[in-house]
Protein backbone atom coordinates (compact mmCIF):
# COMPACT_ATOMS: atom_id res chain seq x y z
CA UNK A 1 0.00 0.00 0.00
CA UNK A 2 1.02 3.74 -1.12
CA UNK A 3 0.02 6.75 -0.30
CA UNK A 4 0.10 9.33 -3.91
CA UNK A 5 -1.23 12.69 -2.70
CA UNK A 6 -4.78 12.22 -1.41
CA UNK A 7 -5.02 8.62 -2.97
CA UNK A 8 -4.39 5.68 -0.78
CA UNK A 9 -2.77 2.71 -3.90
CA UNK A 10 -2.94 -0.49 -3.13
CA UNK A 11 -1.73 -2.44 -6.25
CA UNK A 12 -1.07 -2.23 -10.27
CA UNK A 13 -3.68 -4.30 -11.83
CA UNK A 14 -2.42 -3.68 -15.43
CA UNK A 15 0.66 -2.39 -17.94
CA UNK A 16 0.92 -1.87 -20.95
CA UNK A 17 4.01 -0.65 -22.97
CA UNK A 18 3.16 3.27 -22.09
CA UNK A 19 0.77 2.94 -19.15
CA UNK A 20 0.44 1.34 -15.47
CA UNK A 21 -3.06 0.92 -13.93
CA UNK A 22 -3.39 1.29 -10.44
CA UNK A 23 -6.20 0.00 -7.75
CA UNK A 24 -7.30 3.03 -5.31
CA UNK A 25 -9.43 4.79 -3.58
CA UNK A 26 -10.22 8.69 -2.84
CA UNK A 27 -11.76 9.71 0.71
CA UNK A 28 -14.54 12.00 -0.30
CA UNK A 29 -16.16 12.59 2.76
CA UNK A 30 -15.89 11.69 6.29
CA UNK A 31 -17.33 8.40 6.20
CA UNK A 32 -17.46 7.79 2.83
CA UNK A 33 -14.53 6.40 0.07
CA UNK A 34 -14.47 5.99 -3.85
CA UNK A 35 -12.70 3.38 -5.74
CA UNK A 36 -10.23 4.77 -8.49
CA UNK A 37 -7.97 3.58 -11.26
CA UNK A 38 -5.02 5.59 -11.34
CA UNK A 39 -3.03 5.81 -14.65
CA UNK A 40 0.96 6.68 -14.46
CA UNK A 41 3.17 6.35 -17.07
CA UNK A 42 5.29 3.11 -17.43
CA UNK A 43 7.86 5.47 -20.08
CA UNK A 44 8.99 8.29 -18.04
CA UNK A 45 9.07 10.97 -21.02
CA UNK A 46 7.20 9.98 -24.12
CA UNK A 47 4.67 7.77 -21.61
CA UNK A 48 3.94 11.05 -19.57
CA UNK A 49 3.55 13.38 -22.40
CA UNK A 50 1.12 10.77 -23.99
CA UNK A 51 -0.68 10.50 -20.55
CA UNK A 52 -1.09 13.76 -20.36
CA UNK A 53 -2.80 14.11 -23.64
CA UNK A 54 -5.18 11.47 -22.61
CA UNK A 55 -6.47 13.23 -20.09
CA UNK A 56 -7.17 16.55 -22.07
CA UNK A 57 -8.45 14.67 -24.30
CA UNK A 58 -10.66 12.44 -22.70
CA UNK A 59 -11.83 14.64 -20.53
CA UNK A 60 -13.91 16.15 -23.26
CA UNK A 61 -15.70 13.17 -23.92
CA UNK A 62 -18.31 12.44 -21.94
CA UNK A 63 -19.49 8.85 -22.79
CA UNK A 64 -19.74 5.36 -21.35
CA UNK A 65 -17.63 4.25 -23.73
CA UNK A 66 -15.21 6.36 -22.11
CA UNK A 67 -13.05 6.24 -19.01
CA UNK A 68 -14.36 9.36 -16.95
CA UNK A 69 -11.47 11.42 -15.91
CA UNK A 70 -11.64 12.94 -12.18
CA UNK A 71 -8.40 14.37 -12.13
CA UNK A 72 -5.14 14.98 -13.54
CA UNK A 73 -2.75 15.23 -10.87
CA UNK A 74 0.90 15.04 -10.26
CA UNK A 75 3.23 12.89 -7.40
CA UNK A 76 6.81 13.52 -6.67
CA UNK A 77 6.19 15.02 -10.76
CA UNK A 78 4.88 12.20 -12.36
CA UNK A 79 1.54 12.59 -13.75
CA UNK A 80 -1.76 10.60 -12.30
CA UNK A 81 -4.73 10.62 -14.41
CA UNK A 82 -6.97 9.53 -11.77
CA UNK A 83 -10.63 7.58 -13.60
CA UNK A 84 -13.57 6.01 -12.19
CA UNK A 85 -13.06 2.68 -11.22
CA UNK A 86 -14.46 -0.12 -13.91
CA UNK A 87 -13.09 -3.37 -12.95
CA UNK A 88 -11.60 -5.40 -15.68
CA UNK A 89 -8.72 -5.69 -17.93
CA UNK A 90 -7.70 -4.71 -21.57
CA UNK A 91 -8.60 -6.17 -24.50
CA UNK A 92 -4.73 -7.58 -24.69
CA UNK A 93 -5.08 -9.46 -21.59
CA UNK A 94 -8.44 -10.58 -22.22
CA UNK A 95 -6.88 -12.41 -25.85
CA UNK A 96 -3.68 -13.19 -23.85
CA UNK A 97 -5.39 -15.36 -21.72
CA UNK A 98 -7.89 -16.53 -23.75
CA UNK A 99 -4.75 -17.85 -25.53
CA UNK A 100 -3.22 -19.05 -22.53
CA UNK A 101 -6.44 -20.82 -21.64
CA UNK A 102 -7.21 -22.24 -25.42
CA UNK A 103 -10.78 -20.74 -24.14
CA UNK A 104 -11.50 -18.34 -27.25
CA UNK A 105 -14.59 -15.69 -27.22
CA UNK A 106 -17.61 -17.22 -29.07
CA UNK A 107 -18.50 -15.09 -32.09
CA UNK A 108 -21.23 -13.36 -29.91
CA UNK A 109 -19.02 -11.62 -27.62
CA UNK A 110 -16.14 -10.86 -30.16
CA UNK A 111 -19.48 -8.95 -32.22
CA UNK A 112 -20.42 -7.66 -28.80
CA UNK A 113 -16.78 -6.23 -28.02
CA UNK A 114 -16.81 -4.29 -31.47
CA UNK A 115 -20.35 -3.16 -31.34
CA UNK A 116 -19.06 -1.19 -27.97
CA UNK A 117 -15.61 -0.39 -29.28
CA UNK A 118 -17.04 1.48 -32.30
CA UNK A 119 -19.78 2.99 -29.77
CA UNK A 120 -17.28 5.05 -28.22
CA UNK A 121 -14.87 5.41 -31.42
CA UNK A 122 -17.87 6.92 -32.79
CA UNK A 123 -18.49 9.35 -30.34
CA UNK A 124 -15.08 10.54 -30.17
CA UNK A 125 -15.89 11.11 -33.91
CA UNK A 126 -18.09 13.75 -33.14
CA UNK A 127 -17.03 15.55 -30.68
CA UNK A 128 -17.00 19.32 -31.09
CA UNK A 129 -15.28 22.47 -30.48
CA UNK A 130 -16.94 25.23 -28.75
CA UNK A 131 -18.60 26.60 -31.45
CA UNK A 132 -19.96 22.91 -32.40
CA UNK A 133 -18.26 22.32 -35.22
CA UNK A 134 -16.55 18.93 -35.87
CA UNK A 135 -12.91 18.98 -34.75
CA UNK A 136 -12.81 15.33 -36.38
CA UNK A 137 -10.91 13.65 -34.41
CA UNK A 138 -8.83 10.44 -35.19
CA UNK A 139 -7.81 8.09 -32.50
CA UNK A 140 -4.66 6.89 -34.13
CA UNK A 141 -3.58 4.31 -31.22
CA UNK A 142 -6.63 2.47 -31.37
CA UNK A 143 -5.27 -1.69 -30.36
CA UNK A 144 -6.42 -4.26 -28.01
CA UNK A 145 -4.13 -2.31 -25.22
CA UNK A 146 -6.15 0.84 -25.53
CA UNK A 147 -9.77 -1.03 -24.75
CA UNK A 148 -10.82 -2.01 -21.63
CA UNK A 149 -13.23 -4.52 -20.96
CA UNK A 150 -15.10 -3.94 -17.50
CA UNK A 151 -15.65 -7.74 -15.75
CA UNK A 152 -19.20 -6.50 -16.09
CA UNK A 153 -18.91 -6.38 -19.85
CA UNK A 154 -18.70 -2.99 -20.33
CA UNK A 155 -16.44 -1.63 -23.15
CA UNK A 156 -14.15 1.16 -22.58
CA UNK A 157 -11.83 3.12 -25.13
CA UNK A 158 -8.61 3.96 -23.50
CA UNK A 159 -5.26 5.93 -25.30
CA UNK A 160 -5.94 8.84 -26.80
CA UNK A 161 -2.88 10.37 -25.74
CA UNK A 162 -2.07 10.43 -29.84
CA UNK A 163 -5.48 11.76 -31.03
CA UNK A 164 -5.29 14.28 -33.73
CA UNK A 165 -7.66 16.63 -35.44
CA UNK A 166 -7.79 15.46 -39.11
CA UNK A 167 -8.19 19.03 -40.51
CA UNK A 168 -4.25 19.69 -38.99
CA UNK A 169 -1.49 18.03 -40.27
CA UNK A 170 -0.24 15.12 -37.65
CA UNK A 171 2.79 14.37 -38.66
CA UNK A 172 4.55 11.06 -38.49
CA UNK A 173 2.96 8.54 -35.56
CA UNK A 174 5.38 9.00 -32.12
CA UNK A 175 7.33 5.58 -32.70
CA UNK A 176 5.79 4.30 -29.64
CA UNK A 177 2.76 3.22 -31.85
CA UNK A 178 3.18 0.29 -32.89
CA UNK A 179 1.92 -0.46 -36.40
CA UNK A 180 0.24 -3.51 -36.17
CA UNK A 181 -3.66 -1.65 -36.32
CA UNK A 182 -2.45 1.00 -38.08
CA UNK A 183 -4.16 2.37 -41.44
CA UNK A 184 -2.41 2.30 -45.02
CA UNK A 185 -2.48 6.04 -45.13
CA UNK A 186 -1.34 6.72 -41.31
CA UNK A 187 1.54 3.98 -42.45
CA UNK A 188 2.26 5.82 -46.03
CA UNK A 189 2.21 9.37 -44.25
CA UNK A 190 -0.65 10.51 -46.09
CA UNK A 191 -4.35 12.57 -45.29
CA UNK A 192 -5.79 10.85 -42.31
CA UNK A 193 -9.78 11.31 -41.03
CA UNK A 194 -12.49 9.05 -38.96
CA UNK A 195 -11.94 6.17 -41.52
CA UNK A 196 -7.99 5.63 -40.75
CA UNK A 197 -10.03 4.46 -36.63
CA UNK A 198 -12.48 2.13 -38.55
CA UNK A 199 -9.33 0.35 -40.32
CA UNK A 200 -7.69 -0.12 -36.68
CA UNK A 201 -11.14 -1.33 -35.51
CA UNK A 202 -11.24 -4.15 -38.75
CA UNK A 203 -7.71 -5.21 -37.54
CA UNK A 204 -8.89 -5.78 -34.18
CA UNK A 205 -11.73 -7.76 -35.23
CA UNK A 206 -9.59 -9.45 -37.80
CA UNK A 207 -7.02 -10.56 -34.79
CA UNK A 208 -10.03 -12.02 -32.31
CA UNK A 209 -11.60 -13.91 -34.66
CA UNK A 210 -8.23 -15.78 -36.14
CA UNK A 211 -5.54 -14.64 -33.96
CA UNK A 212 -4.18 -12.74 -37.50
CA UNK A 213 -2.90 -9.43 -37.67
CA UNK A 214 -3.95 -6.96 -40.69
CA UNK A 215 -0.69 -6.55 -42.11
CA UNK A 216 1.49 -9.91 -43.27
CA UNK A 217 5.62 -9.72 -41.62
CA UNK A 218 6.72 -10.85 -38.04
CA UNK A 219 8.75 -7.23 -38.26
CA UNK A 220 7.29 -3.88 -37.30
CA UNK A 221 9.56 -3.32 -40.34
CA UNK A 222 7.74 -6.31 -42.84
CA UNK A 223 4.18 -5.04 -41.59
CA UNK A 224 5.19 -1.33 -42.87
CA UNK A 225 6.41 -3.31 -46.11
CA UNK A 226 3.36 -4.98 -46.48
CA UNK A 227 0.93 -1.45 -45.87
CA UNK A 228 3.47 -0.09 -48.52
CA UNK A 229 2.45 -2.87 -50.90
CA UNK A 230 -1.26 -3.10 -50.01
CA UNK A 231 -0.81 -6.39 -48.95
CA UNK A 232 -3.47 -6.76 -46.40
CA UNK A 233 -5.09 -10.31 -44.54
CA UNK A 234 -8.64 -10.54 -45.20
CA UNK A 235 -11.37 -12.12 -42.87
CA UNK A 236 -12.71 -13.79 -46.15
CA UNK A 237 -9.28 -15.42 -46.52
CA UNK A 238 -8.27 -15.93 -43.64
CA UNK A 239 -11.51 -17.74 -41.73
CA UNK A 240 -13.68 -18.90 -45.03
CA UNK A 241 -15.58 -20.44 -42.64
CA UNK A 242 -17.18 -17.46 -41.14
CA UNK A 243 -20.06 -15.97 -41.71
CA UNK A 244 -20.05 -14.23 -44.97
CA UNK A 245 -22.10 -11.41 -43.70
CA UNK A 246 -19.14 -10.88 -41.31
CA UNK A 247 -16.95 -11.60 -43.79
CA UNK A 248 -18.06 -8.44 -46.34
CA UNK A 249 -18.53 -6.50 -43.11
CA UNK A 250 -14.96 -6.81 -41.90
CA UNK A 251 -13.11 -6.83 -45.18
CA UNK A 252 -15.01 -3.51 -46.32
CA UNK A 253 -12.83 -2.19 -43.15
CA UNK A 254 -9.59 -3.50 -44.14
CA UNK A 255 -9.99 -2.02 -47.47
CA UNK A 256 -6.89 -0.21 -48.79
CA UNK A 257 -8.75 2.52 -50.33
CA UNK A 258 -10.84 4.84 -47.34
CA UNK A 259 -13.35 5.19 -49.64
CA UNK A 260 -14.62 1.61 -50.06
CA UNK A 261 -14.65 1.06 -45.95
CA UNK A 262 -17.72 1.84 -43.89
CA UNK A 263 -18.30 5.63 -44.03
CA UNK A 264 -18.26 6.15 -39.97
CA UNK A 265 -17.80 4.23 -37.10
CA UNK A 266 -21.37 4.55 -36.44
CA UNK A 267 -22.45 2.83 -39.65
CA UNK A 268 -19.58 0.17 -38.67
CA UNK A 269 -21.31 -0.55 -35.85
CA UNK A 270 -24.70 -0.89 -36.85
CA UNK A 271 -23.55 -3.25 -39.23
CA UNK A 272 -22.29 -5.79 -36.61
CA UNK A 273 -25.01 -5.03 -34.32
CA UNK A 274 -27.86 -5.99 -36.92
CA UNK A 275 -25.35 -9.07 -37.42
CA UNK A 276 -25.42 -9.60 -33.64
CA UNK A 277 -29.08 -8.95 -32.96
CA UNK A 278 -30.32 -11.64 -35.77
CA UNK A 279 -27.83 -14.30 -34.39
CA UNK A 280 -28.61 -13.49 -30.75
CA UNK A 281 -31.68 -10.93 -30.53
CA UNK A 282 -31.26 -11.33 -26.43
CA UNK A 283 -27.74 -10.86 -26.17
CA UNK A 284 -26.56 -8.27 -23.53
CA UNK A 285 -24.11 -6.79 -21.58
CA UNK A 286 -25.00 -9.59 -19.23
CA UNK A 287 -24.07 -12.66 -21.27
CA UNK A 288 -20.70 -10.43 -22.56
CA UNK A 289 -19.86 -10.25 -19.27
CA UNK A 290 -20.23 -14.18 -18.57
CA UNK A 291 -18.29 -14.53 -21.55
CA UNK A 292 -15.45 -12.30 -19.91
CA UNK A 293 -16.14 -15.12 -17.33
CA UNK A 294 -14.82 -17.24 -18.56
CA UNK A 295 -11.46 -16.47 -19.52
CA UNK A 296 -10.83 -13.88 -16.36
CA UNK A 297 -12.75 -15.28 -13.84
CA UNK A 298 -9.28 -15.67 -11.95
CA UNK A 299 -8.28 -12.39 -12.24
CA UNK A 300 -11.92 -10.97 -11.39
CA UNK A 301 -11.88 -13.13 -8.23
CA UNK A 302 -8.75 -11.90 -7.10
CA UNK A 303 -10.16 -8.18 -8.21
CA UNK A 304 -12.86 -8.77 -5.26
CA UNK A 305 -10.38 -10.62 -2.91
CA UNK A 306 -7.91 -7.65 -3.16
CA UNK A 307 -10.89 -4.98 -3.13
CA UNK A 308 -12.50 -6.40 0.59
CA UNK A 309 -8.98 -6.12 1.89
CA UNK A 310 -8.51 -2.97 0.67
CA UNK A 311 -11.88 -1.86 2.45
CA UNK A 312 -11.12 -3.92 5.42
CA UNK A 313 -7.75 -2.21 6.28
CA UNK A 314 -9.52 0.83 5.14
CA UNK A 315 -12.27 -0.03 7.88
CA UNK A 316 -9.37 -0.40 10.49
CA UNK A 317 -8.34 3.37 10.18
CA UNK A 318 -12.20 4.78 9.61
CA UNK A 319 -14.42 2.67 11.59
CA UNK A 320 -17.80 2.72 9.76
CA UNK A 321 -16.19 3.61 6.37
CA UNK A 322 -18.43 3.15 3.13
CA UNK A 323 -17.16 2.72 -0.50
CA UNK A 324 -19.13 3.95 -2.74
CA UNK A 325 -21.46 1.61 -4.54
CA UNK A 326 -21.40 1.30 -8.41
CA UNK A 327 -23.94 0.28 -10.69
CA UNK A 328 -25.13 -3.05 -11.88
CA UNK A 329 -24.55 -4.39 -15.12
CA UNK A 330 -26.93 -3.96 -17.82
CA UNK A 331 -29.29 -6.81 -18.18
CA UNK A 332 -30.90 -4.96 -21.51
CA UNK A 333 -29.71 -5.82 -25.28
CA UNK A 334 -26.20 -4.80 -26.35
CA UNK A 335 -27.44 -2.51 -29.01
CA UNK A 336 -30.34 -1.45 -30.68
CA UNK A 337 -31.07 -2.98 -34.58
CA UNK A 338 -31.74 0.21 -35.62
CA UNK A 339 -29.76 2.20 -37.48
CA UNK A 340 -28.34 5.39 -36.31
CA UNK A 341 -28.86 8.86 -38.34
CA UNK A 342 -25.95 9.78 -39.90
CA UNK A 343 -23.19 11.88 -39.02
CA UNK A 344 -22.83 15.58 -39.83
CA UNK A 345 -20.09 16.31 -42.07
CA UNK A 346 -16.36 15.71 -41.67
CA UNK A 347 -14.42 19.02 -41.70
CA UNK A 348 -12.64 19.63 -45.12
Amino acid sequence: MQTWGRYTVFSCIERTHLVEVYDAYLPISADLVRRVHIRRPAKAEDGARALVQHARRAVQLSSGHVAPILELTYAADVPMVVCAALPGRTLATLRAQSQGLQVGLDIHAILAIGVGLLAGVGHAHQHTDPNGQLVGLVHRDLRPETVWIGFDGTIQVDGFGYAVDSSAPSGPPPPDIFPLYWAPELINGGAIDHRSDVFSVGAILLQLLTGQSAWPGRTSQDQIRSAQLGQVNLLSRSAPQVAIELQRIVDSALSIDPDERPPSAAVFRDELARLLYRSEPAYSTQRLSSAVAMVLGEAATEDRTRSEAAYDHLSQLEPGLVVEPRSSPDSSPIDSAEPTPPPPPQPT
